[in-house]
């Protein structure tokens, strides 16, 4: 087993795989696809192929997001725990 360390180092992490998501996260992703649904039916074939492009992007941008946030928190409890030695 890799030390927490070396995964976050290498991006080999399982952290990520082991999170449970909640219930309001899957109220919010409900709410989301309903939005979506009924958006898409006002739309023409171009303005659905922008709308999925800027959904797609946004995505990238949460998870890049997430991803920076997760290691910047990890550093600052290392360091906490480093000082407190």
């Amino acid at each position: 087993m890799k030390s927490a360390i070396d995964e976050l180092i290498l991006k080999n992490s399982t952290f990520m795989e082991n999170v449970t998501l909640n219930e309001t996260y899957w109220q919010l992703i409900n709410n989301c696809n309903e939005i979506y649904c009924k958006l898409k039916e006002t739309l023409n074939e171009k303005q659905v192929e922008l709308l999925d492009k800027l959904i797609y992007n946004h995505e990238g941008l949460e998870a890049e997001a997430s991803e920076l946030n997760l290691l910047h928190g990890f550093k600052a409890g290392i360091r906490l725990m480093i000082e407190c030695l």
